[in-house]
């Protein structure tokens, strides 16, 4: 069974910069920020470092940077009440200010900042802040962790009825799978043992496209897929998301798969029929979670048959990176940074049945967007009141 604790999101190593701010899931999530000096100048005699985050709820600081003799350095900084960093501020700035000691005629300046672009960072907030379709206005790539660990949980609870020899147990976890995946608006989430009851441990929003449900693939694809199309994307929000989105396809694959092999179980008569889909069930449901080292190189890469949930979340996560730039005294950034244009296409959809239909589907229609809405401002709201992107 896949490792159902709070993915990790790594430190990526980087070069050319000359520091970045990272975000990280602490006591919550998104509440930890992580700035890595990669190879700052040391501030002149009598000056210190100062980080800090700023948005349009106001400016918070994050300590004193110290640095190393080479210029590197860490500062790591752990909200006090839990709140989503990412909601509340868009900016990274690192201030040189007086010491203690120092003139008291000396005024504190920005030395290196950078600001998310506004039109990408709407749509990479409804990827990890929050997200207006979801049940509870919840984000996206942390509810489909969450269901994941659903998932991991259900397929251990059916391996142990099985080593039990308990086939009514192996039902009721095959049920309770099929009903995390098809989402509560499908005419297949449903009392598929006969039980009189509908198990089912998820928020029902579904992997799969479901009604007006888009179902976290698709709305994970689309999403990653906005941000990194906006006119203003930053080149993490191309590149991480060009990632989200291989990962989405392969999921898109893997998730019809453990719907069969359900189906299987919940449809055979006996224990020993239910042996075979029993156990390439567990072996699916590590793989949707971890991914697979298809090219035998020892990693888990984003790459087409490799990568699942974990780095899905990840490079998610990595769409937010804050690479800070020299300020002149002008108060810009003295260097520019070059946007690529956006990479990948999805699979290629079968069905361009939008999200509004009646009806779920059995397999997901993986999205291809073309046109984006607005995606509103504002910061704890995932871009504000606006509804996701329709593909």
């Amino acid at each position: 069974a896949p490792n159902t604790e709070k993915p990790l999101i790594p430190i990526p190593s980087t070069l050319g910069r000359t520091a970045v701010l990272y975000h990280r899931d602490g006591d919550t999530v998104m509440d930890q920020a992580v700035l890595e000096a990669l190879a700052m100048p040391a501030p002149p005699p009598g000056s210190q470092y100062e980080v800090w985050l700023s948005g349009p709820t106001g400016r918070l600081s994050l300590g004193i940077l110290l640095l190393d003799a080479t210029g590197k350095g860490t500062r790591t900084f752990n909200a006090s009440q839990g709140e989503n960093l990412l909601a509340l501020y868009d900016t990274v700035e690192i201030t040189m200010k007086p010491t203690s000691n120092a003139n008291a005629g000396e005024t504190e300046r920005v030395a290196y900042s950078y600001t998310l672009p506004k039109n990408g960072l709407g749509y990479v907030r409804q990827l990890l802040v929050s997200n207006p379709d979801t049940p509870n206005q919840d984000a996206l790539i942390q509810s489909l962790a969450a269901a994941s660990e659903a998932l991991a949980l259900s397929s251990q609870d059916l391996q142990n009825a099985y080593s039990n020899n308990n086939p009514a147990h192996i039902k009721i976890q095959a049920e309770a799978i099929l009903n995390i995946l098809v989402g509560n608006k499908s005419q297949e989430h449903k009392d598929w043992n006969n039980d009189g009851q509908i198990t089912d441990p998820s928020d029902g929003y579904g992997l799969l496209l479901n009604g007006d449900n888009l179902g976290y693939i698709q709305a994970i694809y689309a999403m990653a897929d906005y941000a990194a199309s906006a006119s203003d994307a930053s080149q993490n929000m191309i590149v991480h998301g060009g990632e989200v989105k291989v990962c989405a396809e392969n999921l898109a694959q893997w998730i019809p798969q453990l719907k069969e092999l359900m189906e299987k179980i919940l449809a055979s008569a006996a224990l020993t029929e239910m042996e075979a889909p029993a156990k390439d069930a567990a072996a699916l449901v590590a793989q949707i979670y971890d991914g697979a080292d298809l090219n035998d190189n020892g990693k888990i890469e984003p790459l087409t048959g490799e990568c699942g949930i974990a780095t899905a979340y990840a490079s998610a996560y990595s769409m937010a990176d804050m690479p800070l730039l020299p300020v002149n005294s002008n108060g810009t950034p003295s260097v520019g940074s070059a946007t690529p244009s956006p990479v990948g296409t999805f699979l290629t959809a079968t069905s361009t049945k939008g999200p509004g239909g009646s009806g779920g589907a059995n397999t997901p229609v993986p999205p291809q967007p073309t046109k984006k809405n607005n995606p509103g401002g504002g910061g704890g709201n995932g871009g504000g009141n606006k509804k996701t992107p329709k593909p």
